[in-house]
C-alpha cells in the first residue's frame, strides 16, 4: 500500500482535447539546444525552434542507443504493444507521480517517423521497467510544453531536432493551445512491466531533411532516426 501524503492528494483535472483542423504556419525562435538527459535542457545551446500552429520535468540518468532492430495502443493495461521495427531507443527516469518522487526507470522505443503531406508523424512506445509490484508511473504534466495551456497533460514537449541545421521542430499546437499529440496524461498509469504507445505531429520540416533526433523530456535524444514517406 502506498503511503498517504500529509495533505489530501488533489487529482489534477482530467480532460481530453479534440484534435482540431490545422492551418499550418511556421514561427522561428531561438532557444532549444541539444538535450542531455531532458528535453527541457534544450534551452541553452542556441538551436532555432520551429513551431507549427494553425493560428498564429524532472529527469535523471538518461542514456540513449540507436539502430534498427525488432522489438516492441493502448494505455495502462500492462500488455506490451505488438512487436514492431524499432528505429531507436533511449532510457531515462521520472518520478512515480507528482506526490511520489520515487524514480521510475523508463524506456522509449521509436517505431515510426513518417511524412504525411506537410506534416511528420512520430510514434513511440514508452515502457515502465520497474517491478510490477511497485506503483504505476503517472506522468501528469512531466512531458508538457510551456506553449500549451496549463494542465494540458500531454507529450507536447517532444521535439524533432536537426542537429546539423541547428533547428528544433516542435509539436503542432492548435488555436486553443491544444497539442496534436497523445494527451489526457492525468488519466494514465503505466504499471511496472507495462507499455503505452504515444504519438505526436510536427510541421515545418523541409523535404530535404531525411533524419532527425527525437527528444522527449526526461530522456536523452534518440539520434539519427530516419524519416520515411
Amino acid at each position: 500500500m502506498r503511503p498517504s501524503p500529509s495533505t489530501p492528494r488533489a487529482r489534477a483535472p482530467r480532460r481530453g482535447r479534440p484534435v482540431r483542423a490545422l492551418a499550418l504556419t511556421l514561427l522561428v525562435a531561438a532557444g532549444i539546444g541539444s538535450a542531455a538527459c531532458s528535453g527541457s535542457s534544450d534551452d541553452d545551446a542556441g538551436i532555432d525552434q520551429e513551431q507549427s500552429t494553425p493560428n498564429g520535468g524532472q529527469d535523471d540518468e538518461a542514456t540513449t542507443t540507436t539502430g534498427d532492430g525488432e522489438g516492441g495502443s493502448g494505455a495502462t493495461t500492462g500488455e506490451a504493444p505488438q512487436p514492431d521495427e524499432i528505429l531507436g531507443s533511449s532510457t531515462g527516469q521520472h518520478p512515480t507521480d507528482p506526490l511520489d518522487g520515487t524514480p521510475v526507470p523508463l524506456q522509449i522505443d521509436v517505431t515510426r517517423l513518417e511524412r504525411n503531406g506537410d506534416l511528420v508523424e512520430l510514434t513511440f512506445v514508452m515502457t515502465n521497467h520497474a517491478d510490477p509490484s511497485t506503483p504505476g508511473f503517472e506522468p501528469y504534466s512531466v512531458f508538457d510544453d510551456p506553449r500549451t495551456n496549463d494542465g494540458a497533460y500531454s507529450i507536447s514537449g517532444t521535439a524533432l531536432i536537426d542537429g546539423e541545421g541547428q533547428k528544433a521542430y516542435l509539436t503542432v499546437i492548435d488555436s486553443q493551445g491544444a497539442c496534436l499529440c497523445t494527451g489526457d496524461m492525468s488519466n494514465v498509469s503505466i504499471p511496472g512491466g507495462g507499455s503505452m504507445q504515444m504519438s505526436a505531429t510536427f510541421g515545418g520540416l523541409p523535404e530535404s531533411l531525411d533524419a532527425v533526433d527525437v527528444s522527449v523530456p526526461g530522456f536523452a535524444p534518440v539520434t539519427g532516426v530516419p524519416i520515411s514517406g
